[in-house]
């Protein structure tokens, strides 16, 4: 960090570590989340939802300008410290969201940009889980547990639920055709 103790910042850029940490502390954020927080602690304003209880703390290093040199300075050293790492966040958050089987690529790319999570990050993390047959079988799966295997199905219903979800229309075309397939033996499956 590059405010000392002598300086007359390095107080007011010791409350802001102390209060990033404390946030970290809570809930695992992304750096977009946590410039964003402390913006709102500190000075107020509108970033994050819920912000209008948040108290807000006096910020004494001097002006706007210090302010974003010393969060500059502190989400530096939490990086080094490997507090603060989008990356891991976003492939744990992907991991997670994934592992559920309730949702598709489109839904986890807006919850990861929601979090403030860097595209090119977003990218790298979703490359896999946007096309292939698993996706597929994860919407096949979800489709047979909503709509079972008895009874009279709307083809049209099925599209929304999955597009909802975040499934793409390829994914969701090869899902009713197998869903389809299926109950085509049984007559359960409706064109509209």
């Amino acid at each position: 960090m590059t405010a000392r103790l002598n300086d007359p910042q390095g107080e007011a850029a010791s409350t802001l570590l102390t209060e990033a940490l404390q946030l970290l502390g809570r809930k695992n954020l992304s750096e977009g989340e946590l410039r964003a927080r402390l913006r709102v602690q500190f000075h107020g304003g509108s970033g994050t939802a819920g912000a209008d209880n948040v108290q807000k703390k006096a910020w004494s290093g001097g002006e706007p300008e210090d302010f974003s040199a010393a969060l500059d300075a502190v989400i530096e050293r939490l990086q080094d410290w490997g507090y603060l790492n989008d990356r891991r966040l976003c492939d744990a958050l992907v991991a997670k969201m994934s592992g559920n089987a309730a949702h598709g690529p489109a839904w986890i790319r807006q919850k990861l940009r929601s979090r403030m999570i860097p595209d090119e990050l977003v990218q790298i993390a979703l490359s896999g889980a946007d096309a292939g047959d698993g996706q597929t079988e994860t919407a096949l799966s979800l489709v047979r547990r909503k709509f079972g295997q008895g009874g009279t199905v709307d083809r049209a219903r099925m599209a929304r639920f999955l597009s909802g979800r975040g499934f793409s229309a390829g994914t969701v075309g090869k899902v009713l055709a197998r869903f389809g397939e299926e109950c085509h033996d049984n007559q359960q499956f409706e064109d509209e």
